[in-house]
């Protein structure tokens, strides 16, 4: 291959970073499945952060088709998740996976428009779905929109990778595919055996989702901070089962 087609081809590949684990000085190993456990039955109840009696309460239950899904239930429309103004509760498909931990369904072929998508909201006034999302990776070789590594590895650290979801709005039978997206993941230690996991979730058009997540070893979930901003100077909202540091 000629090397001007070699560079071609190189710019073709959607781009993707990881140093999880690279070894670095200072860094501290950690086991992800240990800090998100996600075995059926456990549950997390997190209180807004300025209005404690506004509970977002967080299970994780096996499907009966086997898929696995943590579902995020709020008693108040401006909880934690959703898009300001909407009142739904959010059935999230998650893949405990050999090597990520991440979103998205078990069950079907990653198709998008399949019988299987991976996000289903929910409306909190009729019960029933709203919006069917299936998240696709451009990034060879790593899930969209992946959590934390499963296995043991280095804090601190991230991952860059590019993803893209297709809606679709049962309503009215809407559907389209978002713009190109960059997720990208930081973890780092905020406490003894807390884990904070940044989310920076932004795409082509200019729109972005900025959210934190807090894990407390063999526990769990314990905190939600959501942001307007990547740098974090801008608080949106948060939701907690215990006080966590900024």
């Amino acid at each position: 291959m000629k090397p001007l087609l070699v560079i071609l081809v190189l710019l073709a590949v959607p781009s993707y970073a990881d140093d999880t684990r690279r070894a670095r000085p200072g860094r501290v190993s950690v086991v992800g499945a240990e800090y998100l456990p996600l075995e059926p039955g456990r549950v997390w109840v997190l209180s807004n952060e300025e209005h404690p009696e506004r509970v977002t309460t967080v299970s994780v239950e096996l499907t009966k088709s086997g898929a696995l899904t943590m579902n995020f239930r709020k008693n108040h429309p401006d909880t934690y998740h959703g898009a300001d103004g909407t009142n739904n509760d959010l059935i999230w498909f998650v893949t405990d996976g050999p090597t990520w931990i991440h979103a998205g369904n078990s069950n079907g072929d990653d198709a998008v428009g399949d019988a299987y998508p991976d996000d289903i909201r929910v409306s909190r006034d009729t019960g029933l779905p709203v919006w069917y999302i299936w998240l696709r990776s451009l990034t060879p070789q790593v899930p969209a929109c992946y959590l934390i590594p499963r296995g043991s590895f280095g804090v601190p650290s991230s991952a860059h990778s590019q993803t893209q979801y297709f809606a679709r709005q049962l309503a009215t039978g809407w559907e389209g595919w978002s713009a190109v997206g960059d997720w990208n993941v930081r973890w780092d230690l905020v406490g003894p055996e807390l884990l904070r996991v940044r989310f920076d979730e932004t795409y082509a058009d200019g729109t972005g989702v900025y959210e934190d997540w807090y894990l407390r070893r063999g526990v769990g979930l314990v905190g939600i901070r959501q942001w307007f901003d990547a740098a974090r100077t801008s608080f949106r909202r948060g939701v907690a089962s215990e006080v966590i540091p900024r």
